[in-house]
């Protein structure tokens, strides 16, 4: 699973829902679609026993 979320940590989108296999993966985030703003946001990576959480910087 792949989210997107904001500073105050509401749910922006939700981005992958899916089982994938192993390997790399590529996937386009359309920022317009969900009419963000420039600013700092976090995205969630989770999948079966792992966890991470990273920073994203938007600019338009």
């Amino acid at each position: 699973m792949l989210k997107v979320y904001d500073l105050l940590g509401n749910e922006i989108a939700e981005i992958v829902n899916e089982f994938k296999n192993k390997g790399e993966h590529e996937i386009n985030f359309n920022a317009a679609k969900y009419d963000l703003h420039s600013g700092v946001y976090y995205y969630r990576l989770d999948t079966e026993g792992f966890s991470s959480v990273k920073k994203l910087i938007y600019l338009k």
